[in-house]
């Protein structure tokens, strides 16, 4: 598809569809259902699968999936947006994906909404930071057996749950690793993840000051420690 000044691509029904090639449209592209799957990520205001995408507003998931899938690693900048059906990011492939821009996700609409981080590669990396929309609170979730790591060079924001329902989740920013002191109804917010026999309990941390990174995981036990350093690729 081209047109750097417009063109736009809905995402509907609960089936995946597969996008390849050097697209040029301005979009947006929206994903409201099932799964929008590729193995090319390039960097934002360049062609590729996903358009153009110069800004956060050129790619929304709002109800589906995002999937990487890739034999091979990508590294890009390319934001994007959650809409209030809340989104989901996969790294399914063996190539892991690196989101490494500096900027913020967008947060279009108003009202609660949860980013989700699934997959099965364990070496997938998140920079952006992630803030509240307008109106409403944003939540983290980790599912699927994988590892997203969290390099964030400035403090989360969201004022809503992270919850870690499988696999691990490696928070390594320079301050704020998790966003402590925020509120919901005057209860501090914390971290919950889900017992490991999948029951429907679950485990509460308080909110840390620690601005070291820390490891939280649902393998073999349930755990969150400190780490000193960054994990090893």
């Amino acid at each position: 598809m081209s047109s750097t000044s417009g063109g736009a691509l809905n995402k509907a029904g609960t089936g995946t569809l597969t996008l390849s090639g050097a697209s040029s449209f301005a979009g947006p592209i929206t994903i409201q259902n099932g799964v929008l799957a590729t193995a090319t990520f390039a960097n934002a205001a360049t062609n590729s699968p996903l358009g153009f995408g110069s800004s956060a507003g050129g790619l929304i998931i709002d109800g589906g999936t995002l999937q990487f899938n890739s034999g091979s690693s990508a590294t890009s900048t390319r934001l994007f947006s959650v809409g209030p059906n809340g989104g989901t990011l996969e790294c399914a492939g063996a190539g892991p994906l690196k989101l490494t821009g500096a900027g913020s996700i967008g947060m279009t609409g108003s009202g609660d909404r949860t980013l989700t981080l699934a997959g099965v590669n364990a070496d997938c990396e998140f920079k952006f930071a992630v803030g509240d929309p307008s109106s409403g609170k944003a939540s983290l979730r980790k599912i699927d057996g994988g590892r997203w790591i969290m390099t964030q060079a400035a403090a989360l924001t969201y004022s809503g749950d992270t919850i870690i329902d499988a696999g691990i989740l490696i928070p390594l920013s320079i301050s704020n690793i998790l966003p402590h002191g925020l509120t919901s109804g005057g209860t501090p917010k914390g971290i919950s993840f889900s017992t490991k026999d999948n029951s429907n309990s679950t485990t509460s941390i308080s909110p840390s000051t620690h601005s070291s990174a820390v490891e939280i995981s649902t393998s073999a036990e349930n755990r969150i420690h400190p780490m000193s350093r960054a994990p090893s690729p």
